[in-house]
């Protein structure tokens, strides 16, 4: 006997958009080479970087990705130092973050 499997899905196209705003943890931080997140797109690909996860609508989303300093100084410039300036603290898990959707309808922290 077989059963058939049901599909009870219907197809939208529900861009978010832009400017929406949402709060919401941090739950993953990782330290990825740029191959691994952007494939052939990477400018660099042994460039390590840092993913950062945070829960959203009900799922994990990568909110951030921020460039892994080459020493332990960093411009002020620089996104991750934006965080720290923003949050008191470089990102760690737990942390709530203020999101933002992009021109794209994308999450993404809010640095400003």
């Amino acid at each position: 006997m077989k059963m058939s499997v049901e599909f009870p899905y219907k197809i939208v196209d529900k861009k978010r958009k832009p400017g929406l705003k949402a709060k919401g943890p941090i739950t993953k931080v990782q330290q990825v080479k740029a191959v691994e997140l952007f494939k052939s797109k990477a400018k660099d690909p042994d460039q390590i970087l840092y993913a950062v996860y945070a829960q959203v609508e009900n799922r994990e989303i990568r909110v951030a990705v921020f460039n892994k300093p080459q020493g332990e100084e960093i411009s002020p410039k620089s996104k991750l130092a934006q965080f720290k300036r923003r949050y008191k603290r470089f990102p760690t898990v737990g942390v709530k973050v203020d999101l933002v959707t992009d021109a794209n309808g994308y999450w993404k922290i809010d640095l400003s």
